[in-house]
């Protein structure tokens, strides 16, 4: 008998353990139940062929996915599972989040005060009400919220291919400028701009934003409000997205460049506006003015270039509270069918406390079908990094760990390729992370320029510059003029045809020809280039030739107290920078005899004010000099703009002619020869009946 008892305890003791085996679940549910379970992977996630609402991985380096179906559904898969809830719910405010810990400890004080459903040692699965989600984010977590909508899985399609071919890196002497035009004194002023540092002008009004918080009220109203006239000033199309995610509303910022190749292509290029904390100031100097910064960068920069694929500027706002604008932008986009084939996401890129200074890349993990098309991404930065001499200051580490604690995400849950830029969110964690020491002060502003150098040559390169680009230079001497091409011509590719119009019907297909003309005006010159790649492009630039005179030099010797700032002449404006002298000669201004033009001078000052002395010279007769009888058309004194009115005589000569404004401190100026305090400048005078 003892051994029959025996006997019986070793087999129920086998049941138990094959139970167990079949379903880790500690929650009990009927078979036909709805639940929400962790199912182990052995494939990739797409071949699970079950509705995945996320695909994770655990501290343990191990892959698994949520899933929400009917046990029976899981069970039939052959799956292993593990039940969290037996009644599901994602709606009225109610559902889950997936928190990622950033600070030591978050975990265990969540499971203190949370309805915790499941710790793999990094993220944690919580059920809550939204009105919680900020006390979880305030103990040191990332959140989303896990989706009603199961993941899209896509397969990599012609357009991937297309980014893939794209993101081969060699140099491009384009793209290698616009690196170079990233500063560190322009991210330093956006940086204060944005986190009360210093104020800006909203709408006409000078302003302070103390925080971003999504829930602020007026002050995010305001900086959405400061990104959307940015990007509007830059000559982006603007428009606010509006979005309601359960009980809160908010608005992301969107400024767009269309491709002018492959307009349908759209590369975004994103991050969050709002901050935390929840009340007081909130800077987010690194979380995430940092990545509001380099979207900021990056637009001024690309507004003025040509690219093959439509670039999308994204400013979102909720991340903090779950990814709530991100969500509702990627549902957006996905419904109207955008043809979005990559996103960068910037999140906190300024914070290098032990000087590595490694960076992260967070793409997929290889159990996900995305996976190639993140790391295409990934590896265009790395090769950024080492083609354009960063590598001294940056150390990229890609980690495939399908971390989803920031905006990318919700685009990977659309199937769209995406990756997280961040610091090192591993080994150098932001000190000041979510609280309101998250300042200007503490940021590492060499790194920070190095990233957003990388970033934007990055984006550039997914974008596809169009690398062919006709220019040109050109010396002007009396009617003759000598062209020297300067074009940007794609790697390996051979120019086929190069027609120079000169604009008087005449035409050249020299490399840098030199064209004399049989008469002194303005002429827009042409250079159209055509490559054994098919790409054909132009150029149009205006030029001006005169007849040769030689007129006399006049400069200042000590511009650094007051200079020229500004030269109005009807409605053209001319803004220039200090200097002792400044050709404008390519200015042409416009004159009808016997009409008169209004005109407007003003001075720059370094700081005290002066007053000024100005004078302006046109030679009437064009004899090469400014000495004939009332051919000083204007002048006048002050220590401000100084305005008045120019009307040719019906006796002055036809054609072009030279103007000369000087601007002189402490007598009247001449218009020969050099003094000491002020500026001279030069232009072009058309004369007509």
């Amino acid at each position: 008998m003892k051994h029959l008892y025996t006997s019986f305890r070793i087999k129920l003791a086998l049941l138990f353990v094959i139970c167990t085996c079949l379903s880790f679940s500690v929650p009990l549910a009927r078979a036909g139940d709805t639940i929400l379970a962790r199912v182990e992977l052995t494939g990739t996630v797409d071949q699970l062929g079950l509705p995945v609402h996320a695909h994770l991985q655990g501290g343990d380096g191990v892959d698994y996915a949520l899933v929400i179906a009917p046990e029976k559904t899981i069970r039939d898969t052959g799956s292993r599972y593990t039940i969290l809830d037996t009644a599901p719910v994602v709606r009225d405010g109610q559902g889950y989040i997936i928190a990622l810990e950033r600070i030591d400890g978050a975990r265990k004080k969540a499971a203190a005060g949370f309805h915790v459903l499941m710790d793999d040692g990094r993220n944690i699965v919580v059920k809550l009400h939204a009105r919680q989600t900020t006390a979880l984010a305030k103990l040191g977590f990332e959140l989303e919220w896990l989706d009603a909508t199961p993941m899209v899985f896509k397969k990599p399609t012609a357009k991937t291919t297309a980014i893939r071919a794209t993101a081969s890196v060699a140099y491009d002497a384009a793209i290698g400028g616009m690196i170079q035009d990233v500063t560190q004194a322009t991210l330093e002023q956006y940086i204060g701009n944005i986190t009360g540092e210093t104020p800006v002008n909203i709408g006409g009004s000078s302003y302070t934003i103390t925080t971003r918080h999504t829930s602020s009220g007026t002050p995010i109203e305001k900086a959405t409000q400061y990104m959307y006239e940015f990007m509007q000033g830059l000559g982006l199309s603007v428009s606010y997205h509006n979005w309601t995610y359960w009980f809160t509303s908010n608005r992301n910022v969107i400024g767009e460049k269309t491709g002018s190749v492959k307009p349908d292509e759209i590369v975004l290029i994103t991050a969050h506006l709002d901050s935390l904390p929840s009340s007081g100031p909130a800077p987010g100097a690194d979380d995430n003015g940092s990545g509001s910064v380099a979207v900021m960068t990056l637009a001024e920069i690309f507004s003025t270039q040509d690219f093959e694929r439509t670039l999308r500027f994204v400013f979102f706002t909720g991340e903090e509270q779950g990814l709530y604008g991100s969500k509702k932008y990627a549902d957006a986009v996905s419904s109207a069918g955008d043809n979005i084939v990559a996103v960068y996401n910037m999140d906190m890129l300024a914070w290098d406390d032990i000087g590595g200074p490694t960076l992260r890349l967070h793409t997929r993990t290889s159990s996900s079908s995305g996976y190639s098309d993140d790391m295409v991404l990934a590896n265009t930065f790395v090769s950024v990094v080492d083609m354009y001499g960063l590598s001294s200051g940056l150390t990229p580490i890609i980690d495939s760990d399908g971390i989803t604690a920031s905006d990318h995400s919700p685009f990977w849950n659309k199937g769209i390729p995406a990756i997280l830029a961040i610091e090192d969110d591993e080994d150098d964690f932001c000190d000041n992370y979510h609280t309101a020491n998250d300042k200007m002060s503490t940021l590492n502003f060499t790194y920070f320029t190095n990233y957003v150098k990388a970033s934007l040559g990055t984006c550039a390169y997914l974008a596809g510059p169009v690398s062919l680009r006709p220019d040109f230079t050109v010396t002007v001497s009396g009617l003759t003029a000598s062209f020297t091409d300067t074009s940007s011509v794609p790697p390996g590719s051979i120019i086929t045809e190069r027609v120079w119009q000169f604009g008087d019907s005449t035409l050249s297909t020299q490399l840098n020809p030199t064209h004399t003309y049989a008469a002194p005006g303005s002429y827009t010159v042409s250079l159209s280039l055509s490559d054994d790649q098919g790409n054909s492009r132009s150029i149009f630039k205006p030029i001006t030739v005169m007849n040769t005179l030689n007129y006399c030099d006049a400069n200042s010797t000590n511009y650094s107290y007051e200079w020229i700032k500004e030269v109005i002449i009807g409605t053209y404006i001319q803004v220039s920078q200090a200097s002792g002298y400044s050709d404008f000669t390519d200015t042409v201004f416009q004159f009808t005899k016997g009409v008169g033009k209004s005109v407007s001078l003003s001075p720059g000052f370094s700081s005290s004010t002066y007053t000024e002395n100005w004078r302006i010279w046109i030679d009437l007769n064009q004899d090469g000099d400014f000495e004939d009888a009332g051919e000083m058309v204007m002048e006048g004194s002050g220590t401000s703009n100084v305005t008045g009115t120019i009307t040719i005589p019906v006796t002055a000569s036809e054609g072009y002619t030279r103007m000369r404004v000087a601007m002189q401190y402490g007598s009247a100026p001449s218009p020969c020869g050099a003094f000491e305090y002020g500026e001279v400048e030069d232009y072009t005078v058309k004369i007509s009946n």
